[in-house]
């Protein structure tokens, strides 16, 4: 079978054929009956094999449905032709093949939004900290902890897998996944600036989310992050900071 298949369905043949042999041995006597009075056929129920004779070319049947760039392709192994009892199943199958791709984009999109709240969180904070201090964003992110703005847990991405400290306390987690341009920005620094943003490699280098001087969090292509940052920094410099 294939190693990357997205499906695999597994039918006890020899099972599922003892129990419709009862149904074939009364379809097949009706019939046979029917055949020989009204059509005059020489068939009879004892033409019908028994279950033993029968049984003993049935074996378990697996199928396995796998897709790639070039479209869907199904496996099948069994002593039934053409995956025989298998096929009962492969529309599902089919359709759940259809929605691996949807369901990817959908837990990627789950992921980036679970991010974005903590770098909205971090914004709010920040916007807190510079009303307390003449519009002046933190030193660092560590001072929002310290200043019980945001909690240890926030400067974690729940992209990243590993361990989320306690939602509780005022040590600084280690290392932070969100990247801090703002020590020398203020709440009255150009809007389109970035203050933080989440590491690139937590999202395969495609883009990252980025927390902008306003409090806006958007998902930003890898391109668009350089020039913006460049932007940032260029700003900075002209300011001396």
């Amino acid at each position: 079978l294939s190693p990357s298949a997205s499906i695999i369905t597994y039918v006890n043949a020899p099972h599922l054929f003892r129990q419709l042999y009862g149904l074939a041995l009364v379809g097949w006597t009706t019939g046979s009956n029917i055949a020989v009075g009204n059509a005059k056929l020489p068939i009879t129920p004892a033409m019908l094999p028994s279950l033993p004779k029968l049984i003993k070319y049935v074996s378990p049947e697996i199928q396995a449905v796998s897709s790639d760039a070039q479209g869907i392709t199904i496996e099948s192994f069994g002593s039934l032709p053409d995956g025989g009892l298998s096929l009962i199943s492969l529309p599902m199958q089919l359709l759940g093949v259809r929605a691996i791709p949807s369901l990817g984009r959908a837990r990627s999109k789950a992921r980036r939004a679970a991010s974005a709240a903590n770098l909205k969180t971090i914004g709010k904070a920040c916007l807190t900290y510079a009303v307390e201090n003449r519009t002046q964003f933190p030193p660092n992110l560590d001072a929002l902890v310290e200043h019980k703005l945001i909690t240890p847990r926030t400067l974690i991405s729940p992209n990243r897998g590993r361990p989320r400290p306690p939602v509780t306390g005022t040590k600084p987690a280690r290392p932070s996944d969100y990247i801090y341009l703002g020590p020398m920005l203020t709440s009255q620094s150009p809007v389109d600036l970035i203050v933080a943003y989440e590491k690139p490699d937590i999202h395969g280098m495609a883009g990252t989310n980025v927390l902008y001087v306003d409090g806006r969090v958007l998902w930003t292509p890898m391109a668009k992050l350089n020039r913006q940052l460049k932007r940032t920094r260029d700003y900075l410099a002209k300011q001396g900071k």
